[in-house]
């Protein structure tokens, strides 16, 4: 919810298909960008540790030399959004891994959402991931650990039952302390409906809550109502989007030499483009062009509209010779629109870490592109290749 008001006060989040992941208890979306919560789980891991499992700090932890290859990834995913502040990126791991992302992002400011603890272990025990006590220790041992490596001059309290409460004055608190500017609709989006768990008095009553996470909230509770101490200094003024021209244009209306179709039988040729029905969870076109350099191409385009609400998502594959297998370590994926209109998407390429898989060939030589992955009716024009 925070995450998502801070996107429509002017913080960028990332493209669309790095964000827009949801669950059945989550519809509105978790606004966590995939490519640092993988980054993320991949850490918890080399520390022999998770979500759920905080690792023991030990001093200088984080300038390991067995974390050296994911350091050097996070910067180079920290560089492609250097130049789009203000940035930044939500996901609950990074309360156990702050000294890594402070070694690597210099000035990083914290936006810490605080929710009453009770509510939260009630809230994962019922989605069966931990008992009540467990989830209490696990509310405190996160918050003890932001505590301990920010402070009240770089990071900024959200308290969620204030945000519901009070949305359009937080809105504004939030965005003065990120340099942007709070939308009526960011307010909006902090809407009261949000709110699945609300622990009653009989509860509370029956589980005793440690008096050492009481106090912690109390304290941080009193500061979600303290103003920013000072405005952000950005280092670069926000960049328009990079101009990206068309470099090949493939018809997918029609089967030939180039475009093969499996998995999808043509219904209807429209105005637009063709109707096409999936048989099989599978639909893809597979796509034979003459060989080219990956780096002249940063992304491929498409625009399609589909008759079904489910989510799914697209996926683009590709080969380095005309005879390798398509692998999913070749490809990538982005989220499709849930509504019937036509609607424009984008394989971005250019940014890491798809840029690495995608560059790590001299040419590619085969493309493969699967609209969906769930059965319906897909309206298609064509596969635009953009550099």
């Amino acid at each position: 919810m925070v995450s998502r008001a801070l996107n429509l006060s002017g913080l960028y989040l990332g493209e669309r298909e790095q964000i827009h992941r949801v669950a059945d208890d989550n519809v509105e979306g978790f606004w966590e960008n995939e490519d640092f919560v993988d980054l993320n789980e991949r850490l918890l891991d080399a520390l022999e540790g998770g979500w759920d499992l905080p690792f023991r700090e030990e001093p200088g932890w984080e300038d390991g030399a067995a974390l050296a290859p994911l350091r050097d990834e996070a910067r180079r995913l920290v560089d492609w959004f250097v130049d789009r502040e203000p940035w930044g990126w939500k996901d609950p791991r990074n309360a156990l891994l702050l000294p890594f992302w402070k070694s690597v992002i210099p000035d990083l400011r914290f936006v810490v959402c605080v929710r009453d603890p009770l509510e939260v272990a009630f809230s994962l025990n019922q989605r069966g991931r931990s008992s009540l006590r467990f989830g209490l220790w696990l509310w405190e041992e996160y918050y003890r650990r932001i505590l301990a490596h920010t402070s009240t001059l770089d990071r900024i309290v959200a308290h969620y039952t204030r945000c519901l409460d009070h949305p359009a004055p937080e809105c504004n608190r939030l965005a003065s302390f990120i340099g942007g500017s709070a939308s009526e609709e960011a307010a909006r989006s902090m809407n009261p409906e949000l709110r699945h768990q609300q622990t009653s008095a009989e509860l509370r009553a029956a589980i005793p809550v440690p008096r050492p996470v009481d106090e912690l909230y109390e304290s941080l509770s009193r500061e979600a109502s303290f103003q920013p101490v000072s405005p952000p200094r950005w280092h670069r003024q926000v960049a328009s989007e990079p101009e990206l021209k068309t470099t090949t244009r493939v018809d997918l209306t029609t089967e030939g030499a180039i475009v093969i179709a499996k998995g999808l039988v043509p219904i209807e040729r429209t105005a637009d483009g063709v109707i096409y029905e999936a048989t099989s969870l599978d639909p893809q076109f597979e796509l034979s062009l003459a060989p080219f350099a990956p780096a002249s191409v940063r992304a491929v385009r498409f625009r399609m509209r589909r008759d079904t609400g489910e989510s799914a998502v697209a996926q683009l594959f590709w080969t380095y010779g005309p005879d390798d297998d398509f692998t999913e370590q070749r490809s990538t994926v982005l989220f499709l629109d849930t509504t019937a209109a036509w609607r424009e998407y984008r394989f971005r390429l250019d940014r890491p870490p798809v840029r690495e898989r995608w560059m790590s060939g001299e040419a590619i030589a085969r493309l493969r592109f699967d609209p969906a992955n769930v059965p319906g009716r897909f309206e298609l024009t064509s596969l635009i290749l953009e550099g």
